[in-house]
């Protein structure tokens, strides 16, 4: 049991990594379709 409690532990510190690097990713893809599209206003009125 505890053996299986250190892997599944670990196991979730591994996802919670993937999770915050795909986080990250998400924002920079957002904020970079924001600017885009700012960018997309500012030129095409």
């Amino acid at each position: 049991m505890f053996v299986i409690d250190k892997i599944g532990s670990r196991q979730q510190e591994k996802c919670s990594a993937f999770y915050k690097l795909y986080e990250q990713l998400n924002n920079l893809y957002f904020n970079f379709l924001e600017k885009d599209r700012t960018y997309y206003l500012l030129t095409h009125e």
